[in-house]
């Protein structure tokens, strides 16, 4: 990333954040700082998958609804796949357009990338017409690869409420019933599909999660790449309940 596309990607979050905290209040911003916190120590990110895990063999229906299948994807080449929560949430969409800026970088080096969300295509579709996205925009139905890469949580009762209040309908958007959300990741797949490495929230800020293979040389430089953006995002979002009303 350009050091103005990371400042200016910084700038935006900061001003979001920023202006989410004066509107929310005290209060609410320190429920969500908890909120955090239970999360961390609930132990849910020391089961995110490692490397040397295969990627699971699933389907998943693209924003026109069409099946892709993840290992295939990763037969041509390295695999990046983004997690963001949906689309009503300001920081995925700022996020996803400074992937979209990025998008030549990782096919430089021969990735495709795939941004994966729980929310179904319609709503996968919006997104991506929304934000201008020229690389695939995934459903995650009934949180399936979220689950089998040890990422899905369960909200708790106050951010339930929390969400109920901003208008955020999680069960009907995703189409499970379920308040449930990924820990916005990014796992980088060798070509053939073993996971390289991960990216997650383990503190404010960005975790390398595994260890990057010594020999893949070209999924280190992806996971560099995918930190530069992923860094100043999670840096940003790194909790529950900060998405405000109207997604950005």
């Amino acid at each position: 990333m350009t050091t103005q596309t990371h400042a200016s990607l910084k700038t935006e979050l900061d001003a979001f954040r920023e202006g989410w905290t004066r509107r929310v209040g005290a209060e609410t911003a320190t429920l969500v700082a908890q909120d955090i916190e239970n999360l961390r120590q609930s132990g849910l990110l020391d089961r995110v998958a490692r490397a040397g895990s295969p990627i699971p063999a699933l389907r998943l229906p693209n924003a026109a609804g069409d099946p892709v299948d993840l290992r295939a994807l990763a037969e041509s080449g390295p695999l990046v796949i983004v997690f963001y929560r949906g689309g009503w949430c300001p920081y995925c969409n700022l996020e996803l357009r400074s992937y979209q800026k990025r998008l030549a970088d990782f096919a430089s080096r021969g990735a495709t990338l795939v941004a994966v969300s729980p929310e179904t295509p319609d709503d996968t579709l919006d997104t991506a017409e929304k934000n201008g996205l020229a690389f695939p925009v995934l459903s995650d139905v009934a949180g399936r690869l979220a689950d089998a890469l040890g990422i899905r949580f369960r909200l708790s009762p106050e951010i339930e409420a929390l969400y109920r209040q901003f208008g955020h309908d999680l069960p009907a958007r995703n189409g499970d019933g379920e308040w449930s959300l990924p820990v916005p990741a990014t796992f980088v797949v060798e070509r053939g599909g073993t996971i390289a490495a991960a990216l997650s929230t383990r503190t404010i800020g960005i975790a390398s999660i595994p260890r990057t293979h010594s020999r893949c040389w070209r999924s280190s430089r992806l996971l560099r790449l995918s930190h530069q953006t992923r860094s100043v995002a999670l840096t940003a979002s790194d909790n529950r309940g900060s998405c405000g009303r109207k997604a950005g």
